[in-house]
């Protein structure tokens, strides 16, 4: 029986490493490219303009042509991000169910506590995604 309970702890430890990497993983490319062109941070689509228009001295019609290209891209990714979200939520799911069933009744209550926190809190990243789905103007500064 201890052997048991033994691989049923490292089974959890490793699928709740494999579902803690995916969410930091999830997290940082979020807030790292798709919060930058929401308007969360500091917009580095803006700081690339500056740049380029600087080391390259763009004209008018190219900072625009730059600045559409950036919204263009803007657009893909939240297509892409939409095209996944399914397929991502379905794997998530598809792990706890599979944590949750060698867990013991105690473990398992423990564990919908857990999941309960993480879809609440996904949620609510999920409504501020939603809140900024428009990408800014940069030429409104």
């Amino acid at each position: 029986m201890k052997k048991v309970k033994l691989w049923a702890a490292l089974a959890v430890l490793f699928f709740s490493g494999i579902a803690i990497g995916v969410s930091g993983a999830w997290i940082y490319w979020e807030h790292s490219t798709l919060g930058y062109l929401c308007g969360r941070g500091p917009h580095p689509e803006k700081v690339v303009l500056r740049k380029l228009s600087r080391d390259l001295d763009l004209n008018d019609v190219q900072k625009k042509d730059v600045e559409r290209v950036l919204c263009q891209t803007h657009s893909e990714l939240m297509a892409l991000r939409n095209r996944y979200r399914p397929e991502k939520r379905r794997i998530i799911e598809q792990s706890a169910a599979t944590i949750r069933a060698g867990l013991s009744a105690d473990q398992q209550k423990k564990f919908d506590v857990l999941l309960a926190k993480i879809r609440a809190f996904e949620a609510k990243k999920e409504a501020s995604l939603h809140r900024d789905d428009g990408h800014p103007s940069m030429s409104s500064n």
